[in-house]
């Protein structure tokens, strides 16, 4: 292998590793080209691989076959979308209902309820549900589908075209659909106006081929299947807690097996005689026969010619007075919830002897079974898991006391340690938040971060024209971070308050206040001095100059005013520095010593940090550095002055520069090797010291003044300690 060839192999490494250290990809747009160097790796690999030949043995290329054009459709008018029509809601909820009326009223109709033979509220009730299936169904030919791809590495497409809607419910819900609909046949069969009423109804009513009839309406529990289709929408228009949605969902079933377990159980007696169900057996029918008992009598003296015919009254069911559908009901259901719950009292049971009972009774035992045991494993697998939070904090919280016990931390610490993870509980919330943003789409990124993280990111005062793509990245680069009370946040980052309140340089900091700006500014002496010192468990979102301007790297525009802020910035601060230095060389010449005031070192003392003598030599060499540059400016200025001998100051002393006229500071008043620019220079250069003479002027009134106010404020301060405090 070549140099270059080595070389390239040791960039590649480092790029894999320092991408791989990165954490989580980000989706970014790209705008950088290819750099000198990957243009030479990419060369030395090209010629690395002269002479070798690409085999293809697997997954050999094959040009994709030319289909039908695809080509877009209008969707027309009435074609239902079902994602954004807004009466599409209502007509679910409505569907729903009558999902629901099904459900409970169409089995107790069957297994209790006797049908009184005329269009009584109930049968008109029924009609109306009848007729909201109907109108579905009608819907479903103009109601768009999702068309699952045939390829799973393709997308979800909604079909709006007529014919292929028709053609899809057809060869789906379809017969579903008309088989629930076409079982409302028998609830006409029982009218008298079919059966012919009377007596002659009467008799047909006490046939087995009608009470089969009856049962075929239970049909209609197909409707139920259409519930899928309805919930599967509302699960795209609502937020749903999909752990609250299973506990409703195992708490329905529960209750709707207790119900038809009921019905079939009440159901069964419809089917036998009556001297053998459990209705007679535990008292619930009774035997009252139109002639008072008197075969009975006869049969029971010894009459066993009347046999037959007390057996003929014993299986007829209009020899028998039973409770009311209520009691019966009630009863049924009461012997369900026992049986699924596995509770078993034993005092309602199948009728002994009786196998069809029994049989039936066995059967549902076992599937209760089934049903209890997947509620219980539901119940116990959502608790566990509705507070995924919680679970980990909890983790946490012993994964903490163990390393403190093992590692034999004091108990003080151990509070304070404690305190400060149950106050950045919801940091893990932040955590899991900044993974969910990452996974979704650069768009949504941006629309979702921005919406969050807008009240905050409009007090930076040099971003306020920053393009919103670098305000989506930004957001997402920022960090959480939470300080305990009496701690210093770390200079040389900007911070942005969540939750909280600190000091900073003698400001309150609270909810929304933003600190730290200055870290876009080159010179360390020119940041603040100060630290914010945190008086509660302060929250923040923090970010280094480092990552703000390698984020801006990526979006010129944006970097060009951070640069420009902090060359402002930078100016500003500078003259203030030499005017404040000016202003302490006048007082000392004067013979006027200006000690530091008692509020300026509380003021330090609170909000700022001890800092090391290598920090302090290298903050005060640049500061002698920038002096010197300006005052070699200052003399260089002045000399040029002299020389064209139009200055109004000369002789003025090296260092200072004295008003200048007009014919000076004129471009026909340049030496020719000047140039044309030394005109304006030196006008510039004087309007400066102006400016800064002004400054100084301001400035001294204004430390003034502030000096009194802290006076002041640590006067308030002293007298509110106690006598005894340092």
């Amino acid at each position: 292998m070549s140099a270059g060839a080595a070389a390239a192999v040791v960039q590649r490494q480092r790029r894999n590793e320092s991408s791989a250290g990165s954490g989580t990809r980000r989706i970014v747009e790209g705008r950088e080209g290819v750099s000198a160097e990957e243009a030479a790796e990419l060369a030395a690999i090209e010629e690395e691989a002269k002479g070798q030949v690409a085999e293809r043995t697997m997954g050999v290329y094959e040009e994709k076959a030319q289909g039908k054009a695809g080509r877009i459709t209008k969707k027309p008018s009435f074609i239902i979308d079902p994602r954004t029509n807004k009466y599409m809601g209502y007509w679910d909820g409505l569907s729903m209902l009558a999902l629901v009326f099904t459900a409970i009223v169409t089995v107790v109709e069957v297994a209790f309820v006797e049908p009184t033979g005329q269009a009584d509220p109930l049968f008109i009730l029924n009609r109306c549900i009848d007729v909201i299936f109907i109108i579905d169904m009608i819907m479903q030919f103009f109601l768009m589908y999702p068309k699952a791809p045939k390829n799973p590495n393709e997308t979800v497409r909604w079909v709006h075209d007529c014919d292929k809607i028709a053609k899809n419910y057809l060869q789906s819900w379809f017969p579903l659909d008309l088989l629930s609909t076409l079982a409302s046949g028998p609830d006409f069969l029982s009218l008298d106006i079919v059966t012919g009423g009377g007596e002659q109804g009467s008799d047909t009513g006490n046939l087995k081929i009608l009470r089969v009839v009856r049962v075929a309406r239970l049909i209609k529990l197909v409707r139920l299947v259409r519930s899928s289709r309805i919930i599967k929408r509302w699960e795209s228009r609502m937020a749903i807690n999909y752990g609250h949605l299973a506990l409703g969902k195992t708490l329905i079933i529960l209750l709707l097996s207790g119900h038809w377990y009921a019905c079939i159980w009440g159901l069964m007696c419809t089917f036998q005689s009556p001297k053998d169900h459990w209705y007679t057996n535990f008292g619930y029918c009774s035997f009252t026969p139109t002639d008072g008992g008197l075969i009975a009598d006869l049969v029971a003296a010894g009459n066993s010619s009347l046999q037959a015919a007390l057996d003929a009254q014993l299986d007829d069911d209009s020899q028998y007075e039973c409770m009311g559908p209520a009691a019966r009901y009630v009863a049924s259901l009461y012997w369900a919830i026992m049986t699924i719950t596995s509770i078993g009292y034993g005092d309602i049971a199948a009728t002994p002897y009786n196998t069809a009972e029994q049989a039936v009774c066995t059967l549902l035992m076992l599937f209760g079974g089934m049903i209890w045991g997947s509620v219980i494993a539901t119940f116990c697998g959502v608790i566990a898991n509705l507070d995924p939070q919680g679970t980990e904090f909890r983790k946490t919280m012993d994964d903490l006391n163990t390393f403190m016990a093992s590692q034999g931390i004091p108990r003080e610490m151990r509070i304070s340690l404690r305190e400060y993870f149950h106050q950045t509980k919801h940091l893990q919330v932040a955590r899991a938040n900044k993974a969910l943003i990452e996974n979704m789409s650069p768009m949504l990124q941006g629309q979702v971060v921005w919406k969050i993280n807008e009240r905050w990111l409009k007090h930076v005062w040099f971003l306020r024209a920053a393009e919103d793509k670098f305000m989506v990245q930004l957001s997402l680069e920022l960090e959480a971070a939470v300080f305990a009370p009496a701690e210093l946040c770390p200079n040389g980052h900007m911070y942005i308050s969540h939750r909280g309140i600190a000091l900073y340089g003698g400001k309150v900091m609270t909810t929304g206040k933003v600190w730290g700006e200055d870290m876009i500014l080159n010179s360390a002496h020119l940041r603040s001095k100060y630290a914010a010192r945190c008086m509660t468990y302060v929250e923040v979102y923090m970010i280094s100059r480092d990552g703000l301007l390698n984020l801006a790297k990526q979006f010129a525009p944006t970097l060009k005013i951070i640069r420009r802020s902090a060359f402002r910035l930078a100016f500003r601060r500078e003259m203030i520095r030499r005017a404040q230095n000016n202003i302490k060389k006048r007082n000392e010449e004067a013979g006027i010593v200006t000690a530091e005031s008692t509020a300026n070192q509380m003021l330090i003392t609170i909000s700022s940090k001890e800092r090391h003598a290598d920090e302090i030599k290298s903050d005060q060499e640049a500061q002698d550095k920038m002096d010197r540059n300006f005052e070699a400016a200052q003399a260089a200025a002045a000399a040029a002055e002299l020389e064209e001998g139009g200055a109004e100051g000369v002789g003025a002393p090296p260092g200072t520069l004295a008003p200048l006229q007009a014919s000076s500071v004129s471009p026909s008043a340049s030496r020719p090797g000047d140039g044309p620019g030394m005109g304006e220079m030196l006008q510039h250069l004087e309007q400066q010291r102006v400016a800064m003479s002004s400054l100084e002027i301001r400035i001294s009134k204004q430390h003034e003044a502030l000096l009194k106010q802290m006076e002041a404020l640590a006067a308030r301060v002293e007298a509110a300690l106690p006598s005894g405090a340092a």
